[in-house]
């Protein structure tokens, strides 16, 4: 983890993202672009090593086996992501009230597999990279396949993504999140 200040330029972005995107989606929404942060900062914490069911299929077996992902969530800086856990995550809230909202918000998902079998099986990972780009009252969500076999789509990740937002949100008692549009590369 990153030992800057909250002063450091490099915090929530990275210098180069990458220009092919697998996903693409124009969001809306009712709250300030602060409040939107803020929130997205405490709940993709909050998502940091949580795990949900999922159906993986198996080179070595026909159909699908029950499995869980689980979740690893990193915030840019500069040439890389530092975890986002509570003490990042009090860092970053930190910037935002000091220095004000971040115009792009770059943020790393790693998406680990594990089956649910005697067997054992290894299962690739995924790596996503997503860039979040605001304006006032809409944000565009770009997301950026790294690495693995997309045992989770990336239009399925930008669903995941609004799902877990919109829940805390909605616990907030604001309104949720809307896709005006949402493209496929």
């Amino acid at each position: 983890m990153s030992q800057a200040s909250d002063d450091d330029p490099w915090l929530g972005k990275v210098a180069e993202f990458p220009a092919i995107l697998h996903a693409r989606a124009s969001l809306v929404y009712d709250v300030t672009n602060e409040t939107l942060q803020k929130t997205l900062i405490h709940c993709f914490c909050r998502f940091q090593g949580s795990t949900r069911p999922i159906e993986l299929s198996l080179s070595d077996d026909i159909g699908y086996v029950n499995g869980r992902v689980s979740f690893r969530v990193g915030v840019g800086h500069y040439d890389g992501f530092d975890i986002l856990d509570t003490r990042e995550e009090d860092r970053v809230l930190r910037r935002i009230i000091s220095k004000g909202i971040f115009q792009t918000l770059d943020l790393s998902f790693d998406l680990h597999y594990k089956v649910q079998s005697l067997d054992r099986h290894r299962v690739a990972s995924d790596r996503y990279l997503t860039r979040l780009t605001f304006q006032s009252d809409r944000a565009e969500l770009l997301v950026h396949h790294l690495k693995g076999l997309k045992r989770v789509d990336p239009s399925e990740m930008v669903q995941l993504l609004l799902d877990v937002t919109n829940a805390e949100l909605v616990s907030k008692g604001f309104s949720e999140i809307s896709i005006e549009e949402s493209q496929a590369s």
